[in-house]
């Protein structure tokens, strides 16, 4: 069981004349709003992930409702079990993996949804090590203007240039692209400046001692690289 505040989950199986057919997620809702939550995710699933259904998303069996003995509204939306939270943030699994969830984020996008809440806590993996995206109940249609590229281990484009918003926290999240700038002494500086100490320490303002200058830009320089080095070490897990 799992709760989330405005649901709870549960693992559960579907069985027909006692065999076994599926195992499946029952997630509740109850009251009128929650309820009106998990309707809009029955609806994103019927309307606009079917074909996603067994792949990037779970397959879809149905909503449910009826009322408790209190009279109030209960709903049960019921999905394929995919798999287990990964366990790590995002930025920790493994470089196949990260291609994968991107590559599930662009699909949605590619399908006209955005998830709307795309977080470690909403993404599971299959015994084979495939994301699966759940929890829709924060989803919208979407029209993705992102026409660029998503390549591995190089700089990070501009944001707005990229033109999603989502699509773009996902890359960033897992650790897609290098970074393009480092913070110095509370301004952004380009990223080529962390050659060395004595580079990006030529760029601190007169009135910060020389002396102290190169100690922070030492100290944010191997904080930079021992980030790298981390990052690294996960992508080739």
């Amino acid at each position: 069981m799992e709760d989330y505040g405005n649901s709870i989950t549960f693992r559960a199986v579907l069985r027909r004349d006692g065999e076994l057919i599926s195992s499946v997620v029952c997630k509740f809702a109850y009251g009128k709003h929650n309820l009106k939550r998990l309707r809009h995710e029955a609806t994103i699933y019927r309307e606009r992930l079917k074909e996603l259904g067994g792949r990037v998303v779970p397959n879809f069996y149905g909503l449910y409702e009826g009322e408790m003995e209190d009279e109030e509204l209960t709903g049960c939306l019921v999905t394929q079990y995919c798999g287990e939270h990964a366990g790590v943030p995002f930025y920790g699994l493994s470089l196949e993996k990260k291609v994968l969830l991107v590559g599930a984020v662009a699909r949605l996008h590619d399908d006209g949804v955005r998830h709307g809440d795309f977080r470690e806590s909403n993404v599971v993996f299959t015994p084979d090590g495939i994301p699966c995206i759940i929890d829709f109940d924060c989803a919208e249609v979407h029209t993705c203007e992102s026409t660029m590229p998503i390549v591995f281990h190089r700089p990070q484009p501009d944001p707005e240039e990229f033109g999603c918003d989502e699509l773009f926290s996902a890359c960033n999240s897992t650790g897609a692209w290098t970074p393009c700038h480092i913070k110095y002494l509370h301004v952004y500086r380009p990223i080529e400046y962390v050659e060395s100490a004595e580079k990006l320490a030529s760029l601190a303002p007169e009135n910060v001692d020389r002396e102290l200058a190169l100690e922070i830009a030492e100290r944010l320089i191997y904080e930079h690289w021992e980030g790298m080095r981390k990052r690294l070490a996960c992508d080739w897990n």
